[in-house]
């Protein structure tokens, strides 16, 4: 019984393959008939006034290039499309069961994708000699490999905290609206596959499609949400940018017979201008809008070229003739710049209150000598140690607040820009 079970299935597969062969002279006559009568430049449809529904879908395999600064973003993709051809249809049991046929694309009608978004705008599979695919019922499978290079205006607002808004968008502008009609496939889940994808600067966050066909020429966008990934950028800009905007404060402890306090604010100036060069070359050269890191050096170079400036200015209080008459105006920042010890800022030990001359248990001679400690005798040295505290007391306050304040703003703030323009709402 086994014996005969194994026989019976061998019979059968036999038969199977005699009836499923498929020649060469077959598949020979079937590419010669289905080329009969066939123009490649009609559009393949029975009724010429009916509608060509495309399927379509788009792979990315990689994003091999992100040019922030020219605007430009680089896309290795694959552009599945489908369609049915009315006029490339056949029985497979005339071809000996035969019910695919892969033909040259340079044979067959195929719409012309255009990429409106490219530097070129160029056109998907136009210079390459591709192979497509047809079924016995007409469905066409199109899968041309295309390097896009698209133009992508780069809001550099929040740098290096940025995200971008990026569209590819493509559209067939041989027919009108009425001839095309875009679609996804059943699962829009894999209208935009972009797995694999991996990028070193940057994070693909999001990807979305959007189709419209009731414009002249219908078009379908691919929608690519890009958020940068500052570690590399806060480590070489951003940090040390805060820190040397920390240093500049610290120009008032320097003793002023050092010699060293016009040259320690100089360097500080002349570091924030090379942290500007450093950082314009790495943004595009923009003022709408500016990015906000741009405005934050500047505020740091004006506050160092201002303490530049006091400092100066403090040195030559400093070393005026101590015969000279110190005004009321002196005398009470003198007494303020005291207060500047009470928040824990000592610089030297105070030289303004005068020694007791008079006995003590005497109240004329106390009211005498409270008088005299009121009055404060002061010299130009006392004047500039006091400047230098209120000096630095003030800047410390404000160059940390506006820096934390800052870098917390860039962070919270950033997000992705609404009024991304595309080819087709210009027109």
């Amino acid at each position: 019984m086994d014996s005969f079970r194994r026989s019976a299935v061998l019979l059968l597969l036999i038969t199977q393959d005699s009836v499923l062969a498929q020649t060469y002279e077959q598949a020979d006559e079937l590419m010669n008939d289905l080329k009969v009568g066939y123009n490649k430049y009609v559009v393949p449809v029975n009724n010429q006034s009916s509608t060509v529904y495309l399927s379509v879908s788009l792979h990315v395999y990689s994003i091999p290039d992100i040019d922030a600064i020219n605007g430009l973003v680089t896309f290795s993709v694959a552009f599945y499309s489908s369609w049915r051809d009315a006029k490339l249809q056949w029985k497979p049991m005339d071809y000996g069961g035969l019910d695919t046929m892969i033909l040259r694309t340079s044979e067959v009608w195929t719409p012309a994708f255009l990429v409106v978004s490219s530097i070129d705008q160029s056109i998907i599979g136009a210079h390459t000699i591709g192979h497509i695919m047809f079924q016995s019922t007409g469905t066409v499978h199109w899968y041309p490999s295309h390097m896009i290079k698209n133009t992508c205006s780069f809001n550099m607002k929040y740098w290096p905290f940025d995200k971008q808004h990026c569209i590819i968008e493509i559209t067939e502008r041989s027919y009108g609206s009425g001839k095309i009609f875009f679609r996804t496939f059943n699962d829009e889940h894999h209208a935009l596959i972009t797995s694999g994808v991996a990028l070193s600067e940057w994070e693909l966050e999001n990807t979305f499609i959007e189709i419209n066909n009731l414009k002249t020429f219908p078009f379908i966008r691919f929608h690519f949400k890009l958020r940068r990934i500052p570690t590399f950028y806060v480590l070489t800009t951003i940090l040390p940018l805060v820190m040397i905007g920390f240093l500049i404060p610290f120009v008032f402890l320097l003793p002023s017979e050092a010699g060293e306090r016009v040259g320690f604010s100089v360097t500080m100036m002349l570091s924030l201008t090379v942290s500007m060069t450093v950082i314009s070359e790495n943004i595009p050269s923009t003022s709408n809008p500016m990015a906000r890191v741009c405005g934050y050096v500047t505020l740091l170079i004006l506050s160092s070229v201002l303490v530049t400036m006091a400092t100066i200015v403090n040195l030559y209080i400093y070393h005026r003739r101590t015969n000279n008459d110190i005004s009321n105006f002196w005398r009470k920042l003198c007494c303020l710049g005291g207060l500047a010890n009470r928040v824990g800022v000592v610089v030297g030990p105070s030289r303004h209150r005068p020694e007791a001359t008079g006995k003590e248990s005497n109240g004329d001679d106390v009211t005498s000598l409270a008088s005299q400690q009121s009055e404060c005798i002061l010299q130009w040295t006392d004047v500039s140690h006091s400047i230098d505290r209120i000096l630095f007391v003030s800047t410390m306050v404000l160059s940390y607040s506006s820096s934390i304040s800052f870098l917390i703003y860039l962070i919270s703030a950033s997000d992705y820009p609404n009024d991304v323009m595309t080819f087709s709402d210009r027109y």
